[in-house]
């Protein structure tokens, strides 16, 4: 049978929560979301929820996932309710050597979630807001990026372009952003980005 996307196993449940900590210290796209362990991170700029059906996108994710010996990666849309119970049909499995089957999951991606390895080595996680961060050894985010024909330095400048046009015309504050692109770049990278851009 041929391999396709899916729901996970009770036992995959367990093993991809225990994945998910090792990538993650937070689910929040916004914040400063990665472990230390996560050595290489990046910002992806634009990209829509859950990677939106983009053919490209789905062959750049499964290109990096396969660089670093993934066969296959799991997907997870977390509860945002504090209330709510976390529900296993919203974790699932895709294996890298069926990527056109990503499409059967993407009805459920409309909310932030993150997809990352089942062995723990790097992960992303997509906003409503346009963006994603991107974190693991240095092969997966290179080989992410150059399948996207995307460089740290374009993603960086458009999304502090968008949040420089937002604060002039919606008013809201950008103190988050430097903490976190400091997060993902080293402080002197991400302070040299910030007033090129007259963000800081």
């Amino acid at each position: 049978m041929k391999a396709r996307a899916r729901t996970l196993s009770v036992d995959e449940y367990a093993a991809a929560e225990n994945a998910f900590a090792m990538v993650f210290q937070s689910d929040d796209p916004r914040d400063e979301p990665f472990t230390p362990a996560m050595g290489r991170r990046a910002l992806w700029y634009p990209v829509s929820l859950g990677l939106d059906l983009d053919p490209a996108h789905v062959r750049a994710v499964v290109a990096a996932a396969q660089a670093v010996q993934d066969d296959a990666f799991f997907v997870w849309a977390p509860v945002t309710n504090p209330a709510a119970q976390d529900d296993p049909k919203y974790r699932w499995v895709v294996p890298t050597s069926a990527p056109e089957t990503y499409s059967e999951i993407r009805f459920a991606l409309d909310v932030q979630n993150a997809h990352y390895s089942p062995k723990g080595r790097w992960g992303i996680l997509f906003s409503y807001e346009d963006h994603a961060v991107v974190g693991g050894p240095a092969e997966f985010v290179e080989t992410l990026f150059r399948s996207l024909k995307l460089t740290d330095d374009e993603s960086v400048r458009a999304f502090l372009d968008r949040w420089k046009d937002d604060r002039r015309s919606l008013g809201v504050s950008l103190d988050w952003i430097a903490p976190f692109l400091t997060h993902l770049y080293g402080r002197s990278r991400a302070q040299h980005w910030l007033k090129e851009s007259g963000v800081s």
